[in-house]
């Protein structure tokens, strides 16, 4: 992750990806601490509660606090890491590592964080109805083939459906109307 995340400032393109307890980052005065710091003693003072978007039972709302970590050689752009605490059970937090443009709201941070549930639904709509994750290969071109065509047949049926129709619900009807009598 660390590769991709210099890979992603070098150009500058931003990232607000959620990281792992054993991952590391500079806070400032380049002091390397693992992500396990943050969250085992996380800031008393300086949360919001703000929305990361609407989910399948409602809005979620969780509690979130930003800090610096070491400025990028980027000008124009900071680094922040950037906490999730749930409401509900204080002790679940989730650490992301940002890299963003200067100024960028929290609740821009909140919301882009968010996205991350909507990438996962799609995945799992796609593994239902095309079968993404059904495949048995032995090398990287056929995964590769296989998920392709499964994230292409995903994007067809998801515009035909944007206009107006199923082909899936219309195949099961079929399916439902030649099996009876």
């Amino acid at each position: 992750m660390k590769y991709l995340r210099v890979w992603l400032e070098a150009r500058p393109i931003g990232y607000v990806p959620a990281v792992s307890r054993k991952d590391t980052a500079a806070g400032p005065g380049w002091r390397q601490r693992r992500i396990a710091a943050y969250l085992d003693a996380p800031p008393t003072e300086g949360w919001q509660r703000l929305s990361a978007g609407n989910g399948a039972k409602g809005p979620r709302d969780y509690d979130w606090v930003r800090l610096p970590l070491i400025a990028p050689p980027a000008d124009g752009w900071a680094r922040w890491m950037l906490l999730r605490r749930s409401f509900a059970d204080p002790d679940e937090i989730t650490a992301y590592v940002c890299f963003v443009p200067d100024g960028t709201a929290l609740a821009d941070l909140a919301r882009v964080a968010g996205c991350r549930w909507t990438v996962e639904i799609y995945f799992e709509a796609a593994k239902q109805e095309v079968g993404l994750a059904q495949y048995e290969v032995r090398s990287w071109t056929g995964w590769h083939r296989h998920v392709t065509l499964a994230c292409l047949d995903h994007a067809f049926l998801t515009v035909v459906r944007a206009r107006g129709h199923d082909p899936l619900a219309d195949a099961q009807k079929g399916d439902r109307q030649s099996s009876s009598p």
